[in-house]
């Protein structure tokens, strides 16, 4: 067990190892509706609204992974879709300059 996760104050929950990173957690950011090409790199495909069991798409094409490039996507509006066994949905983001 590492000092960073006793010192994070997660010490109350179950310890895994090799699951939690706290640089990767910090830097996952929920879903918003506008991102920068130039600027944001990455649009992780999180929100504590949505489980995290929920397959995903964007404009139609299966994600793999976690996360998109936001360069691989390029400018203008992107519509993400997801789904589960029990929920599904969609939202559009918008990606500026």
């Amino acid at each position: 067990m590492s000092a960073t996760y006793l010192m994070s104050g997660r010490s109350s929950e179950p310890y895994q190892t090799g699951h939690w990173d706290e640089e990767q957690e910090q830097s996952k950011e929920p879903l918003r509706a506008t991102y920068s090409i130039s600027n944001d790199e990455k649009i992780y495909l999180f929100s504590p609204y949505i489980p995290a069991d929920v397959s995903w798409t964007i404009n139609g094409t299966k994600i793999e992974g976690d996360f998109i490039e936001t360069k691989s996507l390029g400018m203008g509006e992107h519509e993400l879709r997801f789904q589960s066994a029990t929920i599904k949905g969609k939202l559009k983001i918008k990606i500026v300059e």
